[in-house]
C-alpha cells in the first residue's frame, strides 16, 4: 500500500495552488483534483498525494503558513477522513 493516495483540503483555491507549487519544487508527487460536494463546500479542489508523504505535506504547509483543513484517504474511490 505504499502508493496509497490521500487528499488534503484547504480553504481556498489560492492555498491549493500554492501548496501544489511548493510540493512540485520539492519533487513531491501531487496533483489537483475536484472534490465531491459532500466533503468540500468551500474550495471544491484538493491536493492529492502519496499517503507516505503526509508528514512532508504537513511540514511544507506549516512552513508556508498554510493550514490544511482536512486530510482524506482515497480507498476504492471513496474519501475516508483521517484523524
Amino acid at each position: 500500500m505504499k502508493n496509497e493516495k490521500c487528499v488534503a483540503l484547504f480553504k481556498s483555491i489560492h492555498e491549493v495552488l500554492k501548496v501544489e507549487e511548493i510540493l512540485q519544487k520539492e519533487d513531491i508527487y501531487c496533483d489537483i483534483i475536484p472534490l465531491p460536494r459532500n466533503i468540500s463546500k468551500s474550495c471544491g479542489m484538493g491536493v492529492v498525494f502519496i499517503c507516505n508523504d503526509l508528514k512532508k505535506i504537513k511540514d511544507k504547509s506549516a512552513e508556508n503558513n498554510i493550514e490544511p483543513q482536512y486530510f482524506y484517504r482515497l480507498q476504492e474511490g471513496q474519501f475516508q477522513i483521517m484523524p
